[in-house]
């Protein structure tokens, strides 16, 4: 059964619920069927014994009217970038559901004391785990322990992590393969073959290791860990890059901002050097190639950190 924050649904109902809970409510009935027989039993319930139906909300309306600050709306990190509507709306949803304290998630099962037990029989369930960190598990199940030493999740199967950072309390996830991943305050998720596992983060610095090796890895690499030979790898993430008629500044400064590290230019004269530059699938070591392939400078990467250097442009 999907567990929801009553009153707050019963807020809706009547017709007095604020736009952000509104918007809340309705991401959270379209997360599943089962929110959505849910909703559907309690406002039948509601229309019997009440003088005034419910009316559902107009959401279009709503998310126009909402404030572009709270879905992150309010700028573009790529000169020329489309961010897609439907992503912010997912990025808003999880800040409304926390914000407004709603749990899109079926309730987990206690097996034993300290352990609760998530299971997925569909594509993509989402579940909000005990410490407020949140799993979209994929058909498969996922066991969460927390002590004194941490939180761990023993996870069969695929899943999307967004991890709720609480100090002196590290959140890791095993799988039955050896592999660890240890979250240091991020979002990753986590593919399971038959061979390998493939872990992408999305946000933040992970730690992946097993009995041999520890790789950390941050925002836009990934780990791939080949199970028979027991070895763990590191890579980037390709992704679509469009800079159009950019200046350098602007560019090291989306990439910063985006990659979250630190980009310098080595001289000023550097700062009016403009390019374009529509590069699908695409890594960062690429894009910094391709950079010094247009306008003729050069780049040093040390850790979080690229320095440009070069003559400049005239």
């Amino acid at each position: 059964m999907p567990v929801v924050n009553f009153d707050l649904l019963i807020k809706y109902l009547s017709g007095n619920a604020t736009p952000e809970e509104a918007i809340a409510i309705e991401l959270w009935r379209s997360a599943s069927v089962s929110n959505n027989d849910y909703f559907n039993e309690v406002s039948e319930e509601w229309n019997k014994n009440n003088p005034k139906p419910f009316e559902k909300a107009d959401i279009d309306k709503m998310w126009k009217a909402f404030p572009a600050g709270a879905t992150g709306d309010d700028k573009q990190v790529f000169p020329g970038r489309k961010t897609g509507w439907r992503w912010i709306r997912v990025a808003a949803m999880l800040m409304i559901i926390l914000s407004a304290g709603i749990y899109f998630y079926f309730s987990g099962k206690e097996n034993k004391p300290g352990t609760v037990s998530y299971t997925a029989n569909e594509a993509k369930a989402p579940f909000l785990l005990p410490d407020s960190s949140l799993i979209l598990l994929s058909r498969g199940k996922a066991d969460y322990q927390a002590n004194k030493s941490g939180r761990t999740v023993h996870l069969n199967g695929n899943a999307s992590f967004t991890v709720k950072h609480l100090e002196n309390s590290r959140f890791k996830v095993k799988l039955s393969c050896g592999l660890v991943i240890e979250d240091i305050g991020t979002s990753f998720n986590i593919t399971e073959y038959k061979d390998s596992v493939i872990v992408v983060v999305t946000d933040g610095t992970i730690l992946a290791s097993d009995a041999y090796a520890k790789i950390p890895a941050r925002k836009y690499e990934k780990i791939t860990y080949l199970i028979p030979a027991k070895k763990l790898y590191k890579g980037e993430i390709a992704r679509d890059f469009d800079f159009k008629d950019a200046t350098l500044r602007e560019i090291a400064e989306a990439i910063s901002e985006d990659y979250e590290i630190r980009v310098e230019l080595g001289d000023y004269k550097l700062e009016n050097c403009r390019l374009s530059i529509s590069s699908p699938q695409t890594t960062l070591s690429e894009l910094l190639q391709i950079i010094e392939n247009t306008i003729n400078v050069s780049h040093i990467q040390t850790g979080d950190s690229i320095r440009f250097y070069g003559k400049g442009c005239n």
